[in-house]
């Protein structure tokens, strides 16, 4: 596994409160100049001190100092572009299907601009297709964005991350092939969603054949598609849209 995948992993493992999420964050958004950093600058840029950061180190290479750490990135780097293009290049191939029969031009235009202005993104997805939420969540570092792919359903981990968002940040909800409703009904018998999203001090945007009649969520509909059409394919293909007007 690479330093750049380890770190990932570690962001989407850990809770944002989480001092070694911080620093795994503030790197990969950094990570092209990882090399000019100090241990002062990723100790300020993310937030906590000195001697974590020293400690989140010693963990990380064999010889578990900061300038090990440097160096094993730098040897990434000559590799880490082609594989990121080949990564997103593979996954555009496989979501290629129905890919022009999704969402329009202008609700594309409108997601790529608030996907690019966003700090952090909290994406929703089914169980069955996280997967695709992760790899969709790993290119948007490409674009600075750190995203984190979690499913409907209760965790108080990712209620507390929730409550951290501002409104330099967003909430992104999928649904491309059930109902909004019955996801969130994974979540109510448990927590009134729809009202905790009320006390956010953010915006939730919900890309779905239905809306929902809320201020605090935007609706982005998904455009008719073929009645032969499974759900997996009417997932890709949103994944297809977005990735390709975001390289646009």
């Amino acid at each position: 596994m690479s330093v750049y995948e380890h770190l990932w992993k570690m962001v989407q493992q850990s809770s944002y409160s989480s001092a070694n999420g911080k620093i795994a964050e503030y790197l990969l958004v950094n990570y092209e100049n990882i090399s000019t950093l100090s241990i002062q600058e990723i100790s300020q840029g993310s937030y906590v001190t000195k001697g974590t950061v020293s400690k989140f180190f010693k963990t990380m290479t064999e010889t578990g100092t900061f300038e090990s750490f440097q160096q094993a990135c730098n040897r990434e780097k000559a590799s880490h572009k082609l594989f990121m293009q080949k990564k997103e290049e593979t996954l555009i191939r496989r979501c290629r299907r129905y890919h022009e029969k999704c969402l329009n031009q202008k609700d594309l235009r409108f997601l790529k601009y608030k996907i690019q202005c966003a700090k952090r993104i909290i994406l929703f997805s089914k169980l069955e297709y996280e997967y695709l939420a992760k790899e969709f969540c790993w290119h948007l570092l490409k674009y600075n964005v750190m995203a984190k792919a979690v499913i409907y359903a209760y965790d108080r981990t990712v209620i507390d991350e929730l409550k951290t968002l501002t409104l330099d940040d967003a909430i992104l909800f999928i649904d491309a092939g059930t109902s909004f409703f019955e996801s969130m009904l994974q979540l109510s018998f448990e927590f009134d969603f729809i009202h905790f999203i009320e006390s956010l001090n953010t915006q939730a945007i919900l890309i779905s054949k239905d809306g929902i009649d809320h201020p605090n969520f935007i609706h982005i509909p998904l455009l008719q598609i073929e009645t032969n059409q499974i759900e997996l394919d009417a997932y890709k293909c949103v994944y297809t849209n977005l990735l390709e007007t975001l390289k646009s």
